[in-house]
């Protein structure tokens, strides 16, 4: 079991390498939390979690100088769109509860 789980991270590691290759080729930002969010789930037997993917991403980009995005949605999607069995909140408390739930940090390595 520990042969497959280390092929897994051996697989996302090398995704993560073409996704950090792809940005700085197109001198754009590598957005870590939306790509850590889709290989978590691409690659759920990883033995990774979402934070060390995120600094996992975070380390290959500062080393390839490539601009990094943090971006950590702690909100659900309950507490953005609403849960239909419980009676609807307005719309300003629901956006405000969404903002006040989003967690921004960017940096930029040179």
């Amino acid at each position: 079991m520990q042969t497959n789980v280390h092929i897994v991270k051996s697989l996302l590691l090398e995704e993560i390498e073409r996704i950090v290759a792809e940005a700085k080729q197109a001198n754009d930002p590598v957005s870590a939390g939306y790509h850590a969010g889709h290989l978590l789930r691409a690659y759920p037997q990883s033995g990774l979690s979402l934070g060390r993917i995120i600094n996992e991403i975070t380390a290959m980009a500062a080393a390839s100088k490539v601009p990094v995005e943090n971006s950590r949605p702690v909100a659900s999607f309950e507490l953005v769109h609403g849960n239909p069995a419980r009676p609807k909140a307005s719309k300003d408390r629901t956006r405000a509860a969404a903002s006040a739930a989003m967690i921004t940090i960017s940096s930029t390595a040179f």
